[in-house]
């Protein structure tokens, strides 16, 4: 039963269908545009498939002065349960201010015509009413696009140089340090690290302190040197006597505290800092590069 009413359905269905005429459709993407903005239009003309029926060649828009038309294409005819259907997309370009009626019109069979389209060929859908606004205005806070473009890659330029600039700075090769210079940086770190539970600590940073600085003055390895050692070969090239006096007895103090292990007061070892870098500052004025004999000898003479 349910089957014969379908067939009996669709037998009707074809029946009507083909003798409907050609229904044409008209929609837009927007139902306001503002002037200077684009609307498309989509025009369908559905016919029955039926040989007989005159077939939809072309199309056309009734369009008033408010509009410049662009491009149009059309797309093959498809069928459905419409019937044939086939579809035209316009491009319209909204231009003045106003309430505007866009009537589509399918023109039927052969080419169209050079002047208007007759009655006879001719099948007009229904109109679209489209509301065209004044032009957008920008909002006085908000930048042109291309502003803010510019903006951006001048800022991302001046960040790519900065950047370039402080790399190579830091890629610079620095000055070297004089032996004095590099000392007293190391006694800074010495002193920022002082503290009275860590004295042992302290005495052999001292330790390296002063051993580093005669290696470089003199060009001698000394990390294993004693400090009588130490103070031996200063002796060479330092004629002042109490210079070399309190450079020995800081290495001796710190020979004492590192094997003794005894705890140190920190007024102590301020004492002893204080004592290396002036040590460290006599050393360097009253430096001696001759190291001959007979500067050695003359030097012995006047101490």
């Amino acid at each position: 039963m349910s089957k014969t009413l379908a067939l009996t359905f669709t037998f009707v269905l074809l029946y009507v269908r083909s003798f409907a005429a050609v229904n044409v459709t008209a929609e837009s993407d927007k139902s306001s545009v503002h002037v200077g903005d684009r609307l498309l239009v989509t025009v369908r003309a559905a016919r029955p498939d039926s040989p007989s029926e005159p077939v939809p060649s072309h199309a056309a828009l009734q369009l008033g002065p408010e509009w410049e038309a662009g491009a149009q294409t059309a797309e093959s005819e498809r069928v459905d349960l419409a019937g044939r259907v086939k579809t035209w997309h316009f491009e319209l370009h909204a231009r003045s201010e106003t309430t505007s009626t866009i009537t589509p019109v399918v023109i039927l069979g052969g080419s169209p015509p050079e002047g208007p389209p007759l009655a006879t060929n001719r099948v007009l859908g229904p109109s679209l009413s489209v509301t065209i606004l004044p032009p957008k205005v920008r909002p006085w806070w908000l930048p042109h696009p291309m502003t803010i473009a510019l903006v951006f890659g001048l800022a991302t330029l001046a960040f790519t140089v900065v950047r370039a600039l402080r790399r190579r700075r830091q890629n610079a090769p620095r000055p070297a340090l004089t032996p004095l210079e590099e000392a007293i940086a190391m006694m800074e770190e010495v002193h920022a690290n002082c503290r009275e539970d860590r004295a042992s600590r302290f005495f052999v940073d001292v330790e390296r302190v002063l051993s580093g600085y005669l290696s470089r003055r003199t060009g001698r390895p000394l990390g294993s040197a004693t400090a009588s050692e130490m103070a031996t070969l200063v002796s060479h090239y330092v004629p002042e006597t109490e210079t070399r006096a309190d450079l020995e007895t800081i290495l001796q103090r710190c020979t004492t505290a590192r094997f003794s292990g005894a705890r140190t007061e920190y007024r102590s070892l301020a004492e002893i800092e204080e004592l290396t870098l002036r040590t460290l500052e006599r050393l360097d004025a009253a430096w001696v590069t001759d190291t001959s004999p007979e500067a050695t000898s003359g030097r012995r003479d006047r101490t």
